[in-house]
This record gives structure tokens, sequence and C-alpha cells, in this order.
């Protein structure tokens, strides 16, 4: 095994400590490998040695995708990155609040159009996202992804609230299926058909008109101070993956949401769903700029919680729906021989706004039941399946969530993701998908990401972008802070180097003359040995890393 090359700031007898306590060697019939043992979460049982410091032990985490990382909230404290969470929820609880008054004042406005209510929603559900991308610029996070997934939580909420449950709020429960022929905004299950019919086509429409962008073109780029400037006016419309996934998320919700009511949400939702893809699609290829990558996070979130969540709220709300028809707050007193002489009093027919949960028929009040066979069967059903669902989803998170967590603070919980591909790095960084660290900023009104660290020690092939006009110095703040103060101020930024894979030197010809004639040796030895053992005679191998040699006591002819 060959010793490691050790930086000059760590002394030969503290690299062999380490090695000591953390690497034993495991021998092979043909190799020698070393394993090296990673310390625990536990600090009782590292060695002195092992300590960053000789105090601490690293919390040590798997990074994410390179150009995902954000340089410049590395260094932010969680105190800092908590206030900041909390100030931009409490400015989305804010204009949830804002908005749900402003639907209630609509609601009351008899005179306005039918398609009033929907057009608000719908350019909400537009103009807000972009006020949370403002406001969550405030917020520091380690990577882009964890950004993306703070922007999604509350977009989503904002979205999912402002298109279908502020409606149930507004709309009261014998307003449910109630249509009359002045007005059919009285209904909640005709709003749900003109909000999902409004979903369909205002989003995408005012996506492909693009006016940012033809502002930023037409406007901005002509007025231009220098050509960066103006070719970052080119460079396309910036999207936010976040804000794409809840535009699927809502869609799903509110037609899972109102399925109950207005069965044709489901197909309503997957027409609104078919021409968002085909919107998003254009746009990709022709409008937008490419995104940073940021990893697989943002998809696990939204698939294991947010769309487990619509499915849970469909069928609890489905409960709901089911047991409160016909929605009227009536109920037979069973005294008339036939419908026309029945006589009815009023009952509470609303679960939801009474609290009771689950939604069962043996909760209906007695001598007051409304429920039909067929409809406490589907009741029933609806409102099991939800608590069944409910009760996995717990027991999963406990699994999944709670008891990894809890298990982190007396060990390592780390399991790799993937299979090592036997492919050294080396080989593959000049590929334009294969970067690595380099610290690096994105700012509005640059072409390209200002590099600050020194790249004079690394390959210009990992850095994982390349400009076709300029060399990388012309996008370096560290050169350009080189030039300002007339000498290298390497303390100031950050410091990347890389070392190359150690290679051996050709050998001599006097050393490679050996090497053949030992190469011939065996060759002559493995022909004898295969004789001999169609001989009868008996020979004794000495397995010497890819040698075989003749054992003293073997009989010869």
């Amino acid at each position: 095994v060959e010793e490691p090359t050790t930086s000059a700031e760590l002394s030969a007898d503290l690299v062999q400590a380490v090695l000591a306590e953390t690497c034993h060697s495991k021998t092979t019939d043909d190799t020698q490998e070393l394993l090296i043992q990673i310390p625990t979460s536990s600090t009782t049982s590292v060695d002195h040695v092992l300590k960053f410091r000789g105090t601490h032990v690293m919390d040590i985490q798997e990074a994410g995708e390179p150009l995902d990382v954000r340089w410049m909230d590395l260094q932010v404290s969680n105190w800092v990155c908590f206030l900041g969470y909390m100030g931009t929820t409490l400015a989305v609880l804010c204009f949830m609040t804002w908005s749900a008054f402003f639907i209630s004042a609509l609601r009351q406005k008899q005179d306005l159009p039918i398609f009033a209510l929907p057009m608000f929603i719908a350019l909400t559900n537009v103009l807000v996202p972009k006020i949370c991308e403002f406001i969550n610029k405030f917020e520091a996070h380690s990577t882009d992804g964890a950004r993306q997934a703070s922007l999604y939580i509350k977009v989503a909420l904002f979205r999912w609230f402002n298109s279908a449950l502020a409606l149930l709020l507004v709309y009261g429960f014998t307003s449910t299926i109630s249509v009359t022929s002045t007005n059919s905004q009285l209904s909640l299950n005709q709003m749900a058909y003109n909000l999902i019919f409004a979903e369909m086509f205002t989003i995408p429409i005012i996506k492909l008109c693009d006016f940012m962008g033809f502002f930023r073109k037409h406007i901005l780029a002509p007025r231009a101070q220098d050509q960066d400037e103006m070719n970052s006016y080119f460079g396309g419309a910036k999207f936010e993956l976040a804000e794409r996934y809840t535009d699927a998320s809502k869609v799903l919700f509110v037609a899972l949401f109102y399925s109950a009511i207005l069965p044709f949400s489901l197909f309503l939702g997957a027409a609104a769903l078919m021409i968002h893809f085909t919107q998003a699609k254009f746009s990709l290829l022709r409008m937008w700029r490419p995104a940073p990558d940021v990893g697989p996070g943002l998809s696990r979130l939204s698939r294991n919680y947010f769309f487990t969540l619509a499915l849970l709220i469909h069928l609890i709300m489905s409960a709901y729906w089911w047991s409160g028809y016909p929605f009227d707050n009536l109920c037979p007193n069973g005294d008339g021989d036939d419908e026309t002489s029945e006589t009815y009093s009023f009952c509470n027919q609303d679960f939801l706004r009474s609290g009771v949960f689950p939604p069962l028929p043996r909760f209906q009040p007695e001598g007051q039941e409304w429920m039909t066979e067929g409809q406490a069967s589907i009741t029933s059903l609806y409102a099991w399946t939800a608590m069944v669902m409910m009760a996995a989803g717990v027991g999963f998170g406990i699994k999944e969530d709670l008891m990894p967590l809890i298990q982190s603070i007396f060990q390592s919980t780390y399991e790799p993701d993937g299979a090592d591909q036997k492919i050294p790095f080396s080989d593959v960084k000049h590929l334009n998908e294969v970067t690595t660290y380099v610290p690096m900023l994105r700012e509005p009104g640059f072409s390209h990401p200002q590099l600050i660290c020194d790249i004079s020690k690394i390959d210009h092939d990992v850095i994982g972008w390349k400009d076709e006009a300029r060399d990388y110095n012309h996008h370096s703040l560290y050169h350009e802070a080189t030039q300002i103060v007339g000498h290298e101020c390497p303390d100031a930024f950050s410091r990347i180097q890389e070392w190359k894979v150690y290679q051996e030197p050709p050998p001599t010809v006097e050393k490679k003359l050996d090497e053949d004639d030992s190469n011939s040796s065996t060759a002559a030895y493995g022909t004898f040995a295969k004789v001999a053992s169609w001989m009868g005679m008996t020979t004794l191998k000495k397995k010497t890393r890819g040698r075989s040699s003749v054992n003293e006591d073997m009989p010869l002819m």
C-alpha cells in the first residue's frame, strides 16, 4: 500500500496516529486493501486525534450537486436562518388571510359577473408566488435545492388555500350544490367548475405571453451599458422548479377536493394538466433559461408528502361531502303517508363545521337520521379508508423520518445512494455534465457566474461552464481583486486546489529486462506444471501477488 501524500500543515506523528486509529489492512490472495473506519456520532468513542481541533466531532453530510451549492449562505448561523424562515412564513400567512377576506367580499357582491371570482383566484395564484420568490431571498440556504423546497412549501400552501379551502370557508353549507337561475355563484360546485376552467387557460396564456421577457429584450436591452448586461437580458426567462411543481399539485388538489360534489372535475383536472405540460415543454425548449441541478430532493418532497396529503384530504372531504347530502339541513319527521304529505324539521347535517371526525353515519342525532342506506355505506367506506391511510402515514413518518433522526444522535445513519461505477473522476472530468465544487456567485445582470476563488491550481474542465468569448479571469472576482490591490490576497477568498494522480515513472531498460526474464520463467513453470499434472506428479504452489514458485520438495522426473 502506498503511503498517502500529506499536507505540510500535518505532522508525521499525527498522520501515523490517525492511520493507526482508523485504518487496518485486509489481505486477500492477490491484493491488499486499506479499510478506513468512520467514527460514529458519539463523542466518547472517538479518539482525541480524530476530533476536529482536538475537541469537536464533525457533523459530516453528503454534499449535493456542485452547481446546487449556495456558497454565500454557508457561513450563516442556524438562528439567522430560522428567523428568516419564520419571517417569510408569517408573510405568506398574511397573504392567505388577505385572500380569504377578499374572496369573502367578492362573494357578497351579487352584481359581479360569474367569472370575476375565478379570475381573481387565478390571477392571485400567479402574482403571489412571484412575491414569495422575492421574500424567499431573505432566507439563507446552503443549497439551491433547500431554497426550492422552502419556496415550494410556501407557494403550495397558498395555492391550496386560495383555490379550495378559502371557497369552502366563505360558502355556506346549504350553498354547496344549490344553483339558482339568477346567480350561479351561489353554488360551490359551479364555482369549482369555473375555477378549474380558469386555471386551465389563464396561467398558460400568461406564461406564454412572457411580458417580463418582452420588457427585458425590447426595453432594457437596447439601453444596456455594456455587452455583458445586454447579453443577460437575452438569457431567457428564469423559472422556478418549485413553482412548476405547485402548478401541478394545485390542479390535482382542487380536482380531488371537489370530486365528490363535482365528478367532472377529474376530467377537467386531467385536461388542465395536459395543457400545463404542453405549455411548460414549449417554454422549457424555447423561452426559459437552463436551471441548475438541484437533485431529487424536491421531487421526493412533492411525491412523499404533498401528493400523499392531497390524496388523504380527498378521502376525508369525500366522506364529509357524502355525509352532508342533500345539503338542506332538513330531516323527515316520518309522519306522512307519502312524500307529498311528509313534514320536515331542522337538523344539522354539516359534520365538517360541527367538528365531527370521522364523519361516520352512527354520529347522526337520534331521531334525525337523514342518510340513506347507500349513502351511509359509501360515507363509511371513505371515512375508514381515510383513517387507515392516516395510520399508515403516521407509521411511515415514524419509520422513515423520526426514527432515523433519533438514531442519528447515537450512531451514523448514512446509507450510500447508488453504486461505485469504478470510473476515476480524472477520466470523465472533461465532460460537460461532470463538475466539481468550485465556489461561484450568481448575480442578476451577469451572463455567467462570478468565480470567488483562485482557479489557477485546478483544471478548468471541472468548473461546469465556459464562456466562448472570454477566459475565466474575466469572470473571476479573485483576479479582479488582485489587480486592484496589486498583490494576491488568498485569505479573502475560498481556496481550491487539485492534486494530480500519482503515476509511477516508466521502468528503466535494466528493470524491464528483469521483468521480461521473470515473466518468461513464470510462463515456463506454468507449462511445466501442466505437464507434471498430466503425468500424475504432485506439485505445490505458493501464491505471491500473481506469481507461482516451485516448492523445494517437489519431486522431479
